[in-house]
């Protein structure tokens, strides 16, 4: 299977983006070997959020809910393997593997490696520095206005649907919308089709129609005249 997907981790270089999503819509008006293909920050995709997380042991959070019913709450998701994930539609990934803020570290990656050229992965960057292309933003209802001007900027911007099952729960897609009409590329839930729903909640994320990819209408004018050309 030659899937493309956006890898978004901690690291010790504060949080990476590994990039392995290449253009993948094709103008329609055009000859297919003469296709125009949108660029990587021209799209949308939707994403899972702690993409590794498993099922809490049954004991484990009868203990939590005796001691923190609210962080039980918040806990109560979990997701498929990461490969049934990818058959879902799932085209971005969120990998905790090792979270260091020092600004040593981040320095050290990108010392003789301008706005990282040569690096094989983005760095999280102040959106003020060369590198600083990707962006990560939690609530889409708070800060809209600032996706959208990076998105218009150029910049790649991962941001979230829902959090902590709130959402889920109220069955309230407003930051959902939000997250879409901001023009993010990386639209992060843990609600994407297929996915556990042990509160029966009956809450899934998708773009129209229920795609999980489609043209950023947010930096291009002519979505209408391109047709997914994903690789399953």
């Amino acid at each position: 299977m030659n899937t493309r997907v956006l890898f978004f981790a901690r690291s010790a270089i504060t949080a990476v983006m590994c990039s392995m999503l290449m253009p993948v819509f094709a103008a329609d008006s055009q000859p297919e070997q003469n296709a125009t293909l949108l660029k990587m920050n021209d799209i949308q995709v939707v994403g899972s959020h702690n993409s590794f997380k498993t099922k809490i042991p049954n004991a484990v959070m009868a203990r939590l809910r005796a001691e923190d019913a609210k962080r039980a709450e918040s806990l109560d998701y979990y997701h498929v393997t990461l490969s049934e994930q990818l058959d879902a539609g799932v085209r971005q990934f969120e990998l905790d593997i090792l979270f260091d803020v020092r600004p040593a570290v981040s320095d050290v990656y990108r010392a003789g490696h301008p706005s990282l050229t040569g690096r094989p992965m983005f760095g999280w960057y102040a959106d003020d520095q060369p590198e600083g292309v990707i962006q990560i933003v939690q609530d889409p209802l708070v800060d809209g206005e600032k996706i959208n001007a990076w998105v218009k900027q150029g910049l790649i911007v991962r941001t979230r649907t829902d959090a902590g099952t709130q959402e889920a729960r109220r069955k309230d897609y407003s930051k959902a919308n939000a997250a879409i009409a901001s023009g993010a590329q990386a639209v992060s839930t843990d609600y994407y089709p297929g996915a556990p729903d042990p509160l029966s909640l009956g809450f899934v994320i998708t773009f129209s129609n229920g795609v999980m990819a489609q043209c950023n209408s947010v930096r291009v004018t002519n979505c209408a005249n391109y047709k997914s050309a994903l690789v399953e």
